[in-house]
């Protein structure tokens, strides 16, 4: 068989009822150049049995001797891919008809892309779509001081030039968060973009292992947060790394204190990369801004002082705020103010 334009990579572990939906979302593909490699990481249930009931020649499998996890089976899926571009998916997860073929037309279009995602929408158990879809950050400068932060894209919507893969692997020291790791390397190599088409249903589901094991997630957020910021000459003590990732993905009100430390670390990031010149500086700043904006809105219910200070508090960079999520904002934090009228 000739070598396919596109190799699709799709570990496989323990996803009896969901794998054969994904397989066929491949096959559905109205670019028909592509093979797909099914990587079996010895799966202790019945997948493989439903991965070899589809009978396409263009479906092939590599088995591993024993479990090595999921980004030795990236690893492996790669290092077997004969395409010029290389998608990854999720055994659990779905691609929508158009994917390859849109993804291809981008970076066939612009050489000095070296990879690309898209936009997501939740799917449920049963294979339902719901909520709204969700679009990553969509401008390529923004993307790598987005990733200091959090991950910029949906991995099973990926696809990147091969030769990305002739420099990279994936790191089998991170069991959890491994595509953000990944991600954070690919992005230094080249601009990175998310497309805006629907390019992933992503199925939520409570076997998946961001659900199981939420701490092993944090603990490997906490060690690409610190890489990161060493790149940077930053050394974060322990105090300074929870207020970077309470930046990075606010999960609980804080104390009007706390907000005024994270204020400080956001601002001493900026400053920093002045000097360091890691990041394009708008960009950090905006990425920066807009994180601030999350915090405070978070903190809302501390009250008016909140408003204030995220009006007041000066940061170089501009957040892309709509109109009515800042409405909400003033809007709960002013009732707070009245909460407290009455209560007196």
């Amino acid at each position: 068989m000739d070598a396919p334009l596109v190799s699709v990579v799709m570990p496989v572990y323990g996803v009896e009822k969901y794998v054969g939906a994904a397989i066929h979302s491949v096959l559905s593909q109205t670019l028909p150049q592509f093979e797909l490699i099914v990587v079996d990481d010895c799966t202790p249930d019945g997948s493989m049995a439903v991965v070899r009931s589809f009978d396409d020649r263009r479906v092939r499998i590599v088995r591993h001797q024993r479990n090595l996890g999921l980004a030795a089976a990236r690893n492996t899926g790669i290092a077997n891919a004969r395409g010029q571009f290389i998608a990854l998916l999720d055994s659990d997860d779905v691609s929508p008809p158009l994917r390859l073929a849109t993804q291809v037309a981008a970076l066939q279009a612009d050489t000095h892309l070296v990879g690309c995602g898209g936009r997501m929408q939740y799917m449920n158990p049963e294979g339902l779509l719901y909520g709204p879809v969700h679009q990553p950050e969509a401008e390529s400068a923004r993307i790598p001081p987005t990733l200091l932060f959090r991950n910029a894209f949906f991995v099973s919507s990926m696809m990147f030039r091969r030769r990305v893969f002739e420099t990279l692997r994936y790191r089998t020291d991170y069991r959890m968060a491994e595509d953000y790791e990944f991600m954070v390397r690919a992005a230094r190599l080249g601009r990175m973009c998310n497309l805006p088409e629907l390019l992933l249903h992503y199925r939520i589901h409570p076997t998946s292992l961001t659900s199981t094991k939420p701490q092993l997630m944090d603990e490997c957020r906490q060690r690409i947060a610190t890489e990161q910021l060493r790149l940077m000459g930053l050394e974060p003590s322990p105090f300074e790394l929870g207020l970077h990732l309470h930046a990075a993905n606010p999960g609980a009100p804080v104390s009007r204190q706390k907000l005024g430390e994270v204020f400080d670390w956001l601002r001493k990031l900026s400053l920093v990369n002045h000097a360091v010149q890691i990041y394009p500086q708008q960009a950090l700043d905006d990425v920066i801004a807009s994180s601030w904006f999350e915090v405070c809105t978070l903190a809302s219910g501390l009250g008016p002082q909140v408003l204030a200070g995220y009006f007041g508090k000066r940061l170089e960079g501009r957040a892309r705020i709509p109109a009515r999520r800042l409405m909400n904002f003033a809007i709960k934090s002013l009732l707070q103010l009245n909460r407290e009228s009455l209560r007196r």
